[in-house]
């Protein structure tokens, strides 16, 4: 037989046999790395396979091994940075440890999830990292995690799997520590663009302690629910705005908002999408930023330094994400091949038989891993960025809170207004050390991250230069001692504030009436200074 380039195919190991003038099982035993064979005959089929182009059996391998090499990774929307940031430190963490990843887009769409996990079980990848759909991806989960496929939950947790290790951060903590920034400004028309906004019912109610056992976008809804309870403000239904993940959706439903609640002064995105949007649609409004009306968004994207005012924002540690569920997939798949080298000396499969190596190797994750431990929940933090486009509140707003502030009405708008300043550095000490200590509030419950003292886990830090405890109380007094002075002074911003970015040049600064502009229209200074506060 002539070899498989002249008969229009990759050669075969009978090819690379019979070239070498050995037997197959030889040359199985050389090409497949496993058994014995004498050094002469090793050469002699080396040189044929070369000679021939021969490439190994990647699936014929993963038979013998137990191993493909490869990780598989599952996301919603490799286009949006957030998982694009994630996968690339995921890759790069397995790349180095010799792993190679498939990916898969799903869209959040449960078809296509359902087909990508079908290709990734069976390509028999060594392991999976995949941020799920929904709840709904625990059903098509399951029977490949039971069957001791390592497998580590992404940014999205599945309380319905809890044998899965999961990497999250702390979203309710996060959206608490965003909107008491904006009620410390003195904002109580606060609304919030979210994709969860339908489930407002089912989460009104729902304990901060338990905020992270749900997706991101519904466990920040329960952090701005709890934030606005926290300041005395009963939420308002019209003021929780629902937006899928589409950039022109949430810009048409925040034009939406601000026309039919123009009392708003305060908005709240819970992802990077939906802040585009707002900004967007603040862009057309001809409302001032923030003058009249203040926006917080979601993670850090680089355009949110672009446009002027600067957007404040939560920062997820992105990277850090992906690093931390690549790392704890290999630790999973080492555990793995630890147990099945075990396995594979005794000569038994899981079920006690006598099988052989061969057989239990052939196995691969296929067999139920029953003395796997459970999964582990790693909770990393976000943090507040403080830029320019949150101020305070706009002094011609009406007071909306406690029955005895709508009672004393303007007259008594002086008063506290003169108070406030001795009550307010208190806040942001707490703020600061209950997220990240899990401690209780009166009457609340503890945070989010807090929760997790009733299963197995550990929080890992998000950026490495994010100040600690003490730093953070520090900083947040700091902080509230310049919110007062511009409470005092006004809404006017052109002079350089303790603790914010110093004032802009007169060209840069925001026209009343024209929102926030676009990208070149203002100028970041080289160096300057911004705000950061672990949520």
């Amino acid at each position: 037989m002539r070899n498989g380039q002249e008969r229009g195919g990759p050669p075969s190991i009978v090819e690379v046999a019979r070239a070498a003038g050995v037997s197959t099982a030889t040359a199985g035993r050389v090409l497949g790395g496993y058994g014995q064979a004498s050094a002469a005959s090793r050469t002699k089929v080396e040189e044929a396979a070369q000679r021939l182009g021969y490439r190994p059996n990647g699936l014929a391998r993963s038979l013998i091994h137990g191993s493909t090499e490869t990780v598989g990774v599952i996301v919603t929307d490799i286009g949006n940075s957030f998982f694009a940031s994630a996968v690339r430190a995921v890759t790069d963490v397995v790349r180095a440890a010799g792993y190679e990843i498939l990916l898969a887009n799903t869209d959040s769409d449960p078809a296509a999830e359902q087909r990508a996990l079908t290709v990734m079980w069976e390509k028999r990848v060594d392991g999976l990292i995949i941020a799920p759909q929904g709840p709904g991806t625990a059903e098509r989960l399951r029977t490949m995690a039971e069957a001791g496929l390592p497998t580590v939950l992404l940014d999205r947790p599945l309380a319905a799997l809890p044998q899965v290790d999961q990497v999250t951060i702390n979203n309710t903590a996060c959206a608490r520590s965003a909107v008491n920034h904006l009620t410390r400004l003195g904002h109580r028309r606060i609304a919030v663009v979210s994709e969860a906004a339908r489930e407002l019912d089912r989460l009104r109610d729902k304990p901060v302690r338990d905020g992270d056992d749900e997706r991101p976008s519904a466990a920040r809804l329960v952090g701005y629910l709890a934030a606005l309870r926290r300041a005395g403000v009963e939420p308002d239904p019209a003021l929780v705005v629902h937006s899928p993940y589409d950039r022109d959706a949430a810009e048409r439903a925040v034009r939406r908002l601000l026309r039919k609640n123009p009392d708003v002064t305060a908005l709240f995105c819970t992802d990077n999408v939906l802040s585009s949007g707002a900004v967007a649609a603040l862009q057309s409004s001809g409302r001032s930023c923030p003058e009249e009306i203040s926006l917080v968004g979601f993670d850090d994207q680089d355009w949110t330094t672009l446009v002027h005012p600067r957007l404040t924002v939560v920062r997820q540690p992105r990277r850090e994400l992906g690093t931390a569920a690549g790392r704890r997939l290999l630790e999973r798949m080492a555990e793995r091949a630890r147990s099945r080298a075990g396995t594979t000396a005794t000569g038994h499969d899981d079920d006690g038989s006598a099988d052989g190596p061969v057989a239990a190797r052939d196995a691969g994750h296929r067999h139920p891993a029953t003395d796997r431990p459970a999964g582990e929940r790693i909770v990393l933090r976000g943090r507040l960025i403080i830029r320019d486009s949150t101020g305070p509140a706009p002094r011609s707003a009406e007071p909306v809170g406690t029955a005895a502030e709508a009672a004393a009405g303007a007259a008594a708008r002086p008063a506290r207004e003169a108070a406030r300043p001795a009550r307010e550095p208190a806040g942001p000490a707490r703020e600061a050390d209950g997220p990240a200590r899990g401690s209780a509030e009166p009457g609340r419950g503890s945070s989010g991250p807090a929760s997790e003292t009733a299963r197995p886990a550990r929080e890992a830090d998000g950026p490495a230069d994010e100040p600690a405890g003490a730093a953070h109380g520090s900083s947040g007094r700091a902080r509230e001692t310049a919110g007062s002075a511009r409470k005092a002074a006004g809404p006017a911003r052109g002079s350089a504030e303790p603790g914010r970015e110093p004032a802009r040049p007169a060209p840069d600064a925001a026209a009343p009436g024209r929102g926030l502009a676009g990208p070149g229209a203002g100028r970041r200074g080289a160096g300057s200074p911004v705000e950061e506060e672990s949520a």
